[in-house]
């Protein structure tokens, strides 16, 4: 796993790749936090950053599945996939590698953003008034979500030969996993099956942990949904080799 960790997460930065993700994501947050005056924290009468963890979603699920569209889609296009499969290393060791260097990448986009809450704790009033207790729940809830992206937009990244059909798909898979769900149960008036799509909704299990609200129930959800398409990852390719 290790072999496989470390040449996926080499990728990322010998490459534009990573540079270019990173780049448009400070710029994107940056853009919102400090530019535009309905989003801005210095425009704001308190200070918090629930702008930024409202946001920061909407952009993984166009920026994840670019970190994980060429883990698959490239060793096809190269031939390598064929080596990688006849190769000593077992399948949970090469979807477990692709994914932890996707998630250290994710990883190391939110280390950066701890610079808003940084500048939030000495623009406060008196300096240091702020919710530690939401910002902390904000960052947890941000690494999970990006955790379960992931793994999604692994699993997706094995059918296709394109990056950009597997960047397609993901974006779509995410997008309505987290967000078709959840507009979907305004459709049942909350009936059984509206209860049912908000318990499976990503969404809605990311705000209580945003919130603070941490419980065993949203921090389940989100550890057993990872695992699952984890799974279904190793298990498709397997009967692809």
């Amino acid at each position: 796993m290790t072999i496989v960790f470390l040449k996926e997460f080499r990728y990322f930065f010998s490459s534009t790749t990573g540079y270019l993700i990173l780049v448009l994501y400070l710029l994107s947050m940056g853009m919102l936090l400090w530019v535009f005056p309905e989003y801005s924290i210095l425009e704001s009468e308190y200070a918090t950053l629930s702008n930024f963890f409202s946001f920061v979603p909407l952009v993984f699920l166009g920026l994840i599945p670019a970190i994980t569209m060429s883990f698959f889609s490239e060793e096809k296009k190269s031939g390598t996939i064929a080596l990688l499969s006849s190769s000593p290393l077992k399948d949970y060791d090469i979807v477990l590698g692709k994914y932890f260097s996707s998630l250290l990448f994710v990883l190391i986009i939110l280390v950066f953003s701890l610079f808003y809450y940084w500048v939030l704790y000495y623009l406060a009033s008196p300096i240091g008034f702020i919710d530690h207790v939401g910002i902390i729940g904000g960052f947890l809830g941000l690494a999970l979500l990006g955790s379960f992206f992931c793994s999604v937009s692994l699993f997706f990244s094995i059918f296709g030969s394109s990056q950009v059909v597997c960047y397609i798909i993901s974006c779509i898979a995410c997008f309505f996993i987290y967000q078709g769900f959840f507009s979907l149960k305004d459709l049942f008036n909350w009936s059984p099956s509206s209860l049912w799509m908000l318990k499976i909704c990503a969404k809605s299990h990311y705000e209580n942990i945003s919130k603070g609200i941490i419980s065993t129930k949203d921090l389940g959800y989100f550890l057993f949904s990872t695992l699952f398409f984890l799974e279904l990852t190793i298990f498709f390719f397997r009967g692809k080799k």
